[in-house]
């Protein structure tokens, strides 16, 4: 007896089959993701060496293509590219998927081994680490307000936003385009030739006693710390900088200390001034999760900012995903539709056309059991694989139900055209 035969003479047991199918089908859905596309994590790894007050020229031909020239012939490497910033050196290496990252881990640090006294003196040593990113930020808040500065605003996503944005699960980082605070220090030319010191000693002062250090324990017990941090403007004004004829000459009597920014990004949100918050998904990170998340603590965000200041969602990427997941719904709709119409068109039976309509339904949820045993998600490619199952389901079922069709014409009874058809 064929697989076929068997359910043909028991329709009771493939009612119940095909519902079997069915329920499992449509629990199994509640456990799938949505996602744009599969989750792929392809193996990065960066180097980031810094070469204080560097221009990106010199970083460039100081570094840079010293790394590139050593990391570019290691074994499954498929793209390498680079960035020259001030004062900053990043290379990022993009492997081959089946490459064990621990040992291409261990290869690039014994790269850089061979080049370590090529580099510059004053070069930092480099930092090699994973990339856990997913490329570019898909989402954007806006932060702003009249009544403050961009400094200000900045510093309030900074520590309001920034670190309960950063904790959502599958957010690798948070970036910030704004305008961080900064001690400024305009030094006086002819008070340094008055009390004879040069820019060297000034900034030698700055970073011996800008710190914090152990000074051992009180009785073997109690920790003792010399926190010598210099905290506000008047912390820098009264910092010790040289002698002078038995007076102490301090960093405020030769120089102008204000509390400024940079202005090095400027941002405006509908005409006002602004700053953004650009959201990074990691490698595995599901945006559609993260930007429900997002929006569903929006409420929360704003209870810790101050009344007068607006927060709101400026970009989303993730509308364009959705829409291009239910356009994609929506063929598969189209596709059983057309299917079922040509199918009475051609066999002109009511009866028959029932059959693809159950069996396309029964098909495509039933799979969703199987997507969720091996740990797929609904996404772009999922579904487009269904829209070409449409087609397959149909043409599997117009074949046999055409020759079922066929002896049934010949004179045979539905059951002996069913057997004999379904061989």
């Amino acid at each position: 007896m064929t697989f076929t035969e068997f359910f043909i003479k028991r329709p009771v047991l493939a009612t119940i089959f095909n519902l079997m199918i069915l329920i499992v089908g449509l629990l199994s859905y509640e456990k799938l993701t949505l996602r744009e596309y599969p989750n792929v994590s392809n193996p990065v790894m960066s180097v980031q060496v810094n070469y204080p007050n560097a221009s990106p020229d010199v970083v460039e031909k100081e570094i840079t293509d010293t790394l590139e020239e050593v990391l570019a012939s290691l074994e499954g490497i498929e793209t390498v590219s680079s960035t020259s910033t001030y004062g900053q050196s990043s290379v990022v290496l993009h492997f081959k998927p089946d490459v064990n990252m621990s040992e291409a881990q261990s290869n690039i640090r014994d790269r850089l081994g061979m080049i370590h006294d090529v580099l510059p003196e004053s070069a930092k040593d480099p930092i090699v680490r994973p990339e856990n990113h997913g490329g570019e930020a898909f989402l954007y808040l806006a932060l702003s307000g009249e009544n403050y500065s961009f400094a200000e605003l900045t510093h309030m996503a900074k520590l309001h936003l920034k670190d309960p944005i950063k904790s959502i699960k599958g957010v690798s980082q948070v970036q910030i385009y704004g305008d961080e605070y900064s001690m400024l220090v305009e030094l006086d030319r002819n008070k340094l030739l008055q009390y004879d010191l040069d820019p060297k000693k000034i900034y030698d002062k700055l970073t011996t006693h800008n710190v914090s250090l152990p000074a051992g324990r009180y009785k073997g017990a109690i920790p003792i710390n010399f926190n010598l941090q210099l905290k506000n403007t008047d912390d820098f004004k009264k910092l010790p900088v040289a002698h002078h004829n038995g007076k102490i000459v301090t960093l405020g009597d030769v120089a102008k200390v204000n509390l400024a920014t940079s202005r090095s990004f400027i941002s405006r949100v509908n005409g006002k001034q602004g700053v953004l918050l650009g959201i990074i998904k990691s490698s595995d990170g599901n945006p559609l999760d993260i930007a429900k998340t997002v929006y569903s603590r929006m409420d929360d965000y704003k209870y810790m900012l101050p009344e007068d200041v607006t927060l709101k969602v400026t970009f989303d990427k993730t509308k364009f995903i959705q829409g291009s997941l239910s356009s994609i719904e929506k063929s598969i709709l189209e596709a059983i539709a057309l299917v079922i119409a040509i199918v009475f068109l051609f066999l002109r039976s009511v009866r028959s056309t029932l059959i693809p309509i159950i069996t396309i339904p029964i098909s495509l949820i039933g799979v969703l059991s199987l997507m969720a045993l091996f740990g797929l998600s609904i996404n772009t490619i999922t579904l487009l694989a269904l829209v070409l199952a449409v087609g397959l389901v149909v043409d599997d079922a117009i074949v046999v139900l055409e020759n079922i069709h066929r002896h049934i014409e010949e004179g045979l009874t539905p059951v002996e055209a069913s057997l004999k058809g379904a061989r």
